[in-house]
């Protein structure tokens, strides 16, 4: 996947020059265009195709990096949050229910 530089300066200013400049991510790393070239890639190129930058402290996403995994966030938080609601409705419920019955049974 490393880019042949002195094919780019030979080549360029045909389209295949150009096509070729525009696959290219960062650091000299091609876009793969299957799952399998993806993971045939070593984990430091698989990061870069992601989006991802790795530091000893911090991790940096590009925008479009962050935005997905935001989308996905705020999908699992909003079905965590209807789990959760069903839960207590739930124990709510039961809780007033057994307390309705104790009375009913007890006054008669």
């Amino acid at each position: 996947w490393e880019v042949d530089r002195e094919a780019m300066v030979t080549k360029k200013n045909s389209h295949e020059a150009k096509s070729l400049f525009c696959d290219i991510i960062t650091n000299g790393v091609a876009r793969p265009e299957t799952v399998e070239e993806f993971f045939s890639l070593d984990f430091s190129s698989r990061c870069a195709v992601a989006g991802l930058q790795l530091g000893r402290t911090k991790v940096f996403l590009r925008r479009e990096a962050l935005d997905r995994i935001e989308a996905l966030r705020a999908q699992k938080f909003g079905v965590s949050a209807l789990a959760i609601q069903k839960l207590v409705r739930g124990l709510q419920i039961r809780a007033y229910y057994k307390l309705f019955r104790q009375k009913m049974t007890h006054s008669a």
